[in-house]
């Protein structure tokens, strides 16, 4: 967010709040212990989503107990020191900043402040959108859209420094020149 001039503290803290759902995976992104293989994970996470009926999706931390769930849990279970959740330490400074800690604060003793604050920041960044540069990213398109010659049904790639693009899935690579 440090790239983000008219990103306030208080929006920084509302948007580490989305951990509220969601895991980490050892095999994605080798934060934690835990994959997403069958069997893995913790009390929380190891049977995946429980509403789901022979779920596909077990394993991983989780930051939340009901990570499922989009609430104000991510404020008011910090600092409770439960074994079964994870906290990288952009999460922990959330407390021992005293800039960020206020907010925190708030959200943990307001679910409604949290929704609006959240609702704000999320805005704003959607509306921030990302700068491109011309000279490392590729338009690709598809066979419609260029039989018509114009720009609907295009979609931009990043390019990395080594020339390669990448979808805006992070799924493929293809060395395109």
């Amino acid at each position: 967010f440090y790239k983000y001039d008219s990103m306030s503290d208080e929006d920084i803290v509302a948007l580490s709040g989305a951990h509220t759902v969601g895991r980490a995976f050892a095999d994605r992104s080798g934060t934690v212990a835990e994959g997403s293989a069958a069997g893995q994970g913790t009390a929380y996470t190891k049977r995946g989503a429980a509403e789901g009926q022979k779920s596909l999706s077990s394993g991983g931390r989780s930051w939340t107990k009901n990570w499922l769930v989009f609430d104000n849990s991510y404020f008011t279970d910090m600092g409770k020191n439960d074994p079964e959740v994870i906290y990288f330490p952009t999460d922990t400074v959330l407390q021992t900043d005293a800039s960020f800690r206020v907010h925190c604060e708030r959200f943990a003793k307001d679910q409604a402040t949290f929704f609006a604050s959240y609702a704000t920041a999320h805005k704003k960044l959607s509306e921030l959108g990302c700068k491109w540069e011309p000279a490392r990213a590729s338009l690709e398109c598809d066979a419609d859209a260029r039989a018509r010659r114009d720009r609907r049904g295009c979609a931009w790639w990043p390019r990395s420094k080594s020339g390669q693009f990448w979808s805006t899935r992070f799924v493929r690579m293809s060395a395109q020149a």
